[in-house]
């Protein structure tokens, strides 16, 4: 099957897939590939907007990059257009530590943070006892951090999908099974071969379609989040603790739900192990003991993309395609700076 026009070209349809079709709405036609929207990484993701609180994986190098994302997260929502349930902006972050090694631990990471543009504050629960409401009585001081927020990625993907449906763009679901570059941007499925101007592969970890340097030392790390559901509601927040050199963070969203993550390891395989979710439990439950009534909804995973620097990247493969991946676990946070690299590649 072959089609008569070129327009532009997305493949994978995450988060990073569709901030980069939005940003080539302008430019004429766009078709986005992939069997399951918002289905890969996006799907586990807790839709948290932290970048100082997010140190803990030791990512001082990609600081300022997500400290400008969250700044810019508001603008991007005008352009997607969506409800307003979906961003709610400056709900804060805590960042806590169990053990005196675990504070100390805290303290050593966010004084990264100090050397950036982003608003933190020490916080004790006797001067902040609000703050600490819920959170077990082991955790006596952390450093919170205002401006952080978070969005309702299900709903994110709802309003990114509207958008791009209203705007014409096509949304087919045969799977890739080989792209050719060159002065058109050529996609081949088991059902035919279609032909564009440019493209973009926003395939997240799957790098099966590119064959590159970077490509051989690309690799994916398995994430699992649980989700439950509180009987009764608290205020919306997000608390990340170290717990005996255990990262664990709790989300509680507006209408009860809660997301606990996340494991992590290093894995090409996609899915749920009983270990991940019963050290989850145990340590959101030991950080927040009235969880230990909250139904259990379900466990979630997803494969999270690593660059060999460890840094998200757009590279240019050849005349019309880019590979854009790299985010890790901070492809929601990081939208915005998505957003702006393929307006970047479109343009050019």
């Amino acid at each position: 099957m072959e089609m008569s026009t070129k327009p532009k070209v997305v493949v994978g349809g995450g988060i990073i897939g569709l901030v980069s079709a939005l940003a080539a709405l302008e430019l004429g036609p766009v078709t986005i590939f992939d069997p399951g929207i918002g289905s890969g990484a996006t799907y586990a993701a807790a839709g948290m907007l932290s970048p100082g609180a997010e140190l803990l994986a030791g990512e001082a190098h990609a600081l300022e990059d997500a400290a400008q994302s969250l700044a810019d997260w508001p603008a991007l929502l005008d352009v997607i257009k969506g409800p307003p349930n979906i961003f709610f902006p400056r709900t804060s972050s805590l960042l806590t530590g169990f053990s005196r090694g675990d504070s100390e631990e805290v303290k050593r990471l966010t004084a990264f943070a100090q050397k950036s543009s982003l608003e933190m504050e020490h916080v004790t629960r006797l001067s902040n006892s609000s703050l600490f409401s819920g959170i077990s009585p082991r955790f006596t001081q952390g450093v919170l951090f205002p401006d952080d927020g978070f969005v309702d990625v299900e709903k994110l993907v709802e309003a990114l999908l509207a958008n791009l449906q209203l705007n014409g763009v096509s949304i087919i679901t045969e799977c890739v099974v080989a792209i050719e570059g060159g002065t058109t941007a050529v996609v081949r499925t088991e059902k035919g071969r279609y032909e564009f101007d440019s493209g973009i592969l926003c395939t997240g970890s799957q790098k099966s379609l590119v064959d590159t340097a970077a490509a051989k030392s690309f690799r994916s790390v398995r994430g699992v989040t649980l989700r439950l559901r509180r009987r009764e509601l608290v205020p919306p927040r997000m608390v990340r603790a170290l717990i005996d050199g255990r990262s664990i963070y709790v989300v509680d969203r507006p209408n009860g739900e809660v997301i606990i993550g996340a494991s992590s390891d290093e894995s090409d395989e996609r899915y749920v192990d009983a270990q991940a979710v019963a050290d989850l439990l145990r340590l959101g439950i030991q950080l927040c003991p009235s969880l230990d009534d909250a139904e259990f909804l379900e466990a979630r995973s997803g494969l999270r993309p690593v660059g060999p620097s460890g840094q998200s990247f757009l590279e240019r493969l050849n005349g019309s395609w880019a590979w854009h991946t790299g985010y890790y676990r901070h492809g929601v946070l990081m939208a915005p700076l998505a957003y702006r690299r393929a307006q970047e590649f479109w343009n050019d």
